[in-house]
């Protein structure tokens, strides 16, 4: 298999392993999904500009795929760059650190906690609103947002250690993400780790019915948030300085 794939220019594959194979293989790839397990990877790699779009393979998606294999233009990194191994070190790294973790609904006792986090400059640089916040503000927006049922507000604990927050606003079908690490837990993983749970905790309590989609925006240059929406299978578009991300919503019962 890898010998015919070393003399192969094109391949039309899943989003499975074998896109894998093919991307290693240095080959232009038309790739798409059939089965729903297939998705993160789909929608990762279609994020990336890593193949031309045939969607769930359907005849006609297939034919303007095969249309487009000329002018097709793929990034000059290729995804699979030798470092897998430490990414799976890092992945491994996470999973130990998960299982220490709670991610719990935030209470009218973090009301000072998530004061000093909004506040602290090193979260205010990548906020949208970058003035400081007065507590008078802060205290009404927080209890509302802990009381609201369109809003699902979650805060990161290790050994009842507060680490950082994530809050989903609920609004005409569209869940909208907001998160932050505490300064002082910077570069552990732990934002990685509050996507994961917030997610599966979002997952548990609502139905489509209530979210369609989930979505975030995130200035270019905070590097790392970026490249945790990526991680989630997050589908990407810039808008001037700012990226918006979004994915389709999966409730719990389906992500089994």
């Amino acid at each position: 298999m890898a010998g015919l794939m070393a003399k192969t220019e094109y391949a039309i594959v899943p989003s499975s392993g074998i896109l894998l194979e093919s991307l290693a293989a240095r080959m232009v790839i038309i790739s798409g999904y059939y089965v729903e397990n297939q998705r993160f990877v789909y929608d990762h790699h279609r994020s990336i500009n890593s193949f031309i779009d045939a969607k769930n393979f359907a005849s006609e998606d297939v034919q303007k795929a095969l249309e487009g294999l000329k002018s097709f233009q793929q990034k000059d990194q290729n995804p699979i760059d030798g470092q897998s191994l430490r990414r799976i070190a890092r992945a491994i790294d996470l999973l130990s650190l998960e299982t220490n973790l709670t991610l719990r609904k935030a209470a009218a006792s973090d009301l000072e906690q998530a004061f000093a986090w909004t506040n602290d400059p090193s979260t205010r640089k990548f906020s949208f609103n970058q003035e400081d916040i007065p507590f008078d503000n802060h205290q009404h927006w927080f209890l509302k947002k802990i009381s609201d049922e369109n809003c699902w507000y979650g805060i990161l604990e290790k050994n009842s250690t507060p680490l950082g927050s994530i809050r989903f606003d609920i609004s005409e079908g569209v869940a909208l993400i907001s998160y932050l690490v505490a300064p002082d837990h910077y570069g552990y993983g732990y934002g990685t780790l509050l996507m994961k749970l917030g997610l599966l905790a979002l997952s548990k309590e609502f139905t489509t019915d209530q979210i369609q989609t989930v979505k975030g925006y995130v200035f270019n240059e905070n590097i790392a948030s970026l490249k945790t929406f990526h991680r989630f299978g997050f589908t990407q578009q810039w808008e001037e300085n700012v990226c918006s991300f979004t994915k389709p919503f999966i409730p719990y019962d389906q992500n089994r």
